[in-house]
C-alpha cells in the first residue's frame, strides 16, 4: 500500500510541475478574453498528456539498452537540466518574441518551428484567426508548444519506471483542471 501511495504521489507531483505551463497559459487566455471550449480543452489536455506518455514509453524502450549506471543518474540529469531550463525560461520567451513575424499574418503550419517557438513564448498567439476562441486545431499547436518540457520531464520519469497509462491519465485530468482554473482567475 506504501508503494501505491509513493507512486501516485511521484506521478501527481511530476504531472503538477508539467502542468503549470498550461495554467499560465490558460491564465493568458482568459485575461485576454480567449475562450477555450470544451473540445479544445480537452485536445490540449491530452496532446499534452501523451507526449509525456510518449516520453515515458520511449525512455523505458531505450532503458535496457544503457549502462545501469546512466540510467540511474539519468532521470535527475534530466530534470535538473529541465529545472535549469525554467530558470531561464522567460529570458528565452522575451528573446523569441522579439523575433521578426515571418510574414503580415501567421499562417497555420505545424512543421513552422518559428510559429511553434512564438506560440511557446505568446501562448495568445495560438489564436491565430484572433476569434477570441480557441480552435482545435490552434489548441494542437499550443499543445505541442506546451509539451516541450513535458517530453524532457518524460524521459526521466521513464527511466525510474513510472507508468505511462497513470501518467497520462493523471496529467490530462491535471491539464483540464488547470486550464478551467486558469481561465477563470484570468
Amino acid at each position: 500500500m506504501k508503494a501505491v501511495l509513493l507512486s501516485f504521489f511521484r506521478i501527481f507531483f511530476l504531472c503538477a510541475a508539467v502542468c503549470a505551463d498550461t495554467f499560465a497559459a490558460a491564465f493568458g487566455f482568459g485575461a485576454g478574453q480567449i475562450r477555450i471550449p470544451t473540445g479544445s480543452a480537452l485536445v490540449l489536455s491530452a496532446v499534452s498528456a501523451a507526449a509525456l506518455a510518449f516520453s515515458i514509453l520511449a525512455a523505458g524502450w531505450f532503458a535496457p539498452f544503457l549502462p545501469k549506471a546512466l540510467v540511474s543518474w539519468l532521470p535527475c540529469l534530466i530534470l535538473c537540466g529541465s529545472g535549469l531550463f525554467k530558470l531561464f525560461d522567460s529570458a528565452l520567451k522575451r528573446l523569441i518574441r522579439r523575433l521578426p513575424q515571418p510574414g503580415r499574418e501567421i499562417s497555420f503550419s505545424f512543421l513552422q518551428m518559428r510559429f511553434l517557438l512564438r506560440v511557446w513564448a505568446d501562448p495568445a498567439a495560438a489564436d491565430t484567426d484572433r476569434s477570441l476562441i480557441l480552435s482545435t486545431g490552434e489548441s494542437v499547436a499550443l499543445a505541442l508548444a506546451l509539451s516541450a518540457d513535458g517530453v524532457a520531464v518524460g524521459l526521466g520519469g521513464g527511466f525510474s519506471g513510472l507508468s505511462p497509462w497513470a501518467v497520462f491519465f493523471c496529467c490530462t485530468a491535471l491539464n483540464l483542471f488547470c486550464i478551467l482554473a486558469g481561465g477563470a482567475a484570468g
